[in-house]
């Protein structure tokens, strides 16, 4: 029988120094007081899904926001605590801990060791002060490079450095430099991704208002090819459109999320992905006709979460169910990210069908047009499919793809 369950599961804590201008994150300033609370109802929440599910095995878990380096290390501590009463958390699990380098000091990095936190994933986003200033991070090329070097001298020895590319002012040559330096200092794992304004956001408003200019495509996809070549050339193999890693070190919890197996979430925002056979009590009693999956997305304020999870134990905001067709096209749209593409035998043994009827001639028509290559039973895009990605994956979506010669990947 397919094991449907969740075995990767997503921590949120949304609490930040400063609120930069591109993040559409769910994070939040100067709360402070919340702390303590949020803890005991991350925790509690955790618990309870823990229940629901009947403590699988969890072979990844990640602690994202927001800042999770923000808060006391103990807070971190019980989190990790509570997942190991609560699921079957494997001895070879991959945790990961997202960390800003103005707040990731050397005790508590100790702390987030002996707690079980194995993999660091520290939030760079540019080496260089005035991307940084424009970006409007709280920290420093040299705090930066120096968190770098505490992360391991304390025992970290699976740190990734996240980057941010097509900074309006930042050069395609200042940009091979920034990640020369950061190449420079040996991590395990590169994310580069490409800064895009996003709706509700101030830097979303000011370009919609025409106060800033971004990059135009020539320079986006130009400035990515730089990071390919040079990340290459490193020994770091890209697995995914925006990421990079040594032989072993693929983020196996990002792996999870593109490869269309369900994963559970707790905090404020967290979203889940869930297989009907194997959802929480308060989420199957609303499965509709057809259902096969589910998206599940808990409360974003803080303090409505934590009430939310004190009064009823979760604190779902809402919730889709998702007949075979979407969650198909959605293992499709997210497959095609990675070079390896998507396993169809793998798919179709999950989902107990052979996923070729519900694929139709799709497939077939863009191997024909050269954006599509197959081999078996893996299908994966062309180097010419990944230029138009967004427009082979919305094939797959039922979407009109927007018609142009070349879309810089992160777009997707």
């Amino acid at each position: 029988m397919t094991d449907h369950s969740p075995h990767s599961l997503y921590l949120h804590v949304p609490f930040c120094v400063s609120k930069c201008s591109y993040c559409d994150f769910n994070s939040h300033i100067g709360l402070e007081g919340l702390f303590e609370s949020y803890s005991r109802a991350l925790v509690c929440e955790i618990r309870l899904w823990g229940r629901e599910l009947g403590a699988p095995r969890l072979d990844t878990v990640f602690i994202g926001g927001g800042t999770p380096s923000r808060v006391p290390a103990e807070h971190i501590r019980a989190a990790l605590d509570a997942v190991r009463e609560s699921f079957d958390l494997a001895p070879t699990a991959e945790v990961t801990l997202e960390a800003n380098p103005q707040s990731a000091e050397s005790d508590k990095m100790e702390a987030w060791l002996e707690a079980g936190v194995n993999r660091l994933s520290l939030g760079f986003q540019s080496l260089d002060s005035d991307a940084l200033g424009f970006l409007e991070r709280a920290h420093t090329a040299d705090e930066a490079v120096d968190v770098f070097g505490r992360a391991r001298t304390a025992g970290f020895g699976n740190v990734s450095c996240d980057l941010i590319f097509a900074i309006p002012g930042l050069t395609t040559s200042r940009w091979e430099e920034v990640l020369a330096a950061v190449l420079q200092l040996g991590p395990d794992h590169v994310s580069a991704y490409e800064l895009t304004p996003e709706a509700g956001t101030r830097l979303g408003a000011d370009v919609a208002s025409g106060k800033t200019l971004m990059p135009d495509d020539e320079v986006k996809l130009e400035q990515y090819a730089a990071a390919a070549r040079l990340l290459a050339a490193a020994g770091l193999a890209r697995y995914e459109v925006s990421n990079w890693a040594r032989p072993g070190r693929e983020c196996r919890h990002n792996i999870a999320y593109w490869s269309g197996v369900p994963y559970a979430a707790a905090g404020a925002g967290a979203h889940a992905f869930l297989f009907a056979g194997s959802s929480p009590s308060w989420l199957r009693e609303t499965r509709t006709q057809g259902a096969v999956t589910a998206r599940q997305w808990n409360l974003t304020n803080p303090a409505a979460y934590i009430a939310a999870v004190r009064d009823h134990g979760h604190a779902q905001a809402g919730h889709e169910w998702l007949d075979l067709p979407t969650t198909v096209g959605d293992l499709m749209m997210m497959g095609l990210r990675m070079p390896s593409g998507v396993d169809l035998g793998a798919a179709s043994r999950r989902f107990g069908i052979d996923i070729g009827d519900v694929l139709g001639t799709k497939v077939d028509e863009l191997v024909g047009a050269g954006l599509l290559h197959r081999d078996g039973q893996m299908v994966a895009a062309t180097e010419r499919g990944m230029l138009v990605l967004n427009c082979v994956v919305a094939e797959f979506v039922g979407v009109q793809a927007r018609r142009q010669l070349a879309v810089p990947l992160t777009l997707v």
